[in-house]
């Protein structure tokens, strides 16, 4: 079993970012893993994970909301007033952290694959505002990003074959 929370964001600076919390389970075991990755001008110049236990983790089945630790991670709700997707995303690992705002500004939609596994695009295309700390230094970010979630994700999946994975930003 495996289910994943995915976010990633593109940055008028230069700067490009990769956010994922994923739990792997199986026979009542597992492992909840955390990864964020920094880019500039498409090069990687950090990646960081940390793993955590299951009893470290907390994710609501009523609304976004995921706690590692006791922090929230990633936390989403509706805006009342112009209904939009809005995530709020606070990763912190060390010589990396991130506080990011992501807003939706294109309709979500969700999906089942084969063997019954979900996928819910819940921002095809957000726009992004925050900051990342990276090396002591902040660094002030406007752009657009995506995020995706997946659960019920079953070895079924593996006969998915043929998976291509990209991204074409449209205003629709």
């Amino acid at each position: 079993f495996t289910e994943w929370w995915y976010f990633d964001a593109s940055f008028e600076n230069g700067y490009s970012t990769q956010m994922s919390v994923r739990i792997l389970s199986a026979l009542g075991q597992g492992v909840v893993i955390a990864r964020l990755d920094l880019y500039y001008q498409g090069e990687l110049v950090q990646h960081t994970q940390k793993r955590y236990l299951m009893q470290q983790f907390i994710a609501s089945t009523l609304r976004p909301d995921v706690v590692l630790n006791g922090q929230h991670v990633i936390t989403g709700s509706i805006d009342p007033i112009t209904q939009d997707w809005v995530y709020n995303i606070s990763f912190n690992h060390g010589l990396l952290a991130e506080n990011l705002q992501f807003t939706g500004i294109t309709q979500p939609w969700k999906g089942q694959l084969m063997g019954g596994d979900w996928w819910g695009v819940a921002l095809p295309r957000a726009n992004v505002t925050g900051e990342i700390e990276y090396l002591n230094e902040t660094i002030q970010c406007e752009g657009y990003g995506y995020h995706d979630h997946n659960w019920d994700v079953t070895l079924a999946a593996g006969l998915n074959f043929g998976w291509i994975w990209g991204k074409i930003h449209s205003e629709q």
